[in-house]
């Protein structure tokens, strides 16, 4: 059996798990904030390069007044699709699990 290539199964499936992420903030609007995820990602034997932005990410209240455009922002990847449950709405998420797309930033870093 090749381990190697379970190991890069696993490896892969890994990469592609968010939790949790550093950014900078591009621009606020209200309570979102478009952010530049700062980890550069790398194919292999590729050139490394910055990931695309991540558009209307929500603002934890507490933080709202700390994040302003060039600030630098820790981003939570929720475990499911937030695009409805983000509007306070019961929802039945789709498949979408721990994805840059459903971010929030919870705090700012100083």
């Amino acid at each position: 059996m090749n381990t190697k290539f379970f190991q890069n199964l696993v490896d892969q499936k890994l990469l592609s798990l968010h939790t949790c992420y550093l950014g900078k903030v591009l621009s606020v609007s209200g309570n979102t904030a478009n952010v530049q995820p700062l980890s550069l990602i790398k194919a292999v034997g590729g050139i490394a390069k910055r990931q695309a932005p991540v558009m209307n990410v929500p603002i934890c209240k507490h933080a709202v007044e700390d994040v302003v455009t060039g600030a630098v922002v820790v981003c939570a990847c929720m475990e499911r699709d937030i695009s409805q449950t983000r509007k306070g709405l019961f929802a039945l998420p789709s498949l979408r699990r721990h994805s840059m797309s459903d971010s929030v930033i919870i705090g700012v870093i100083e």
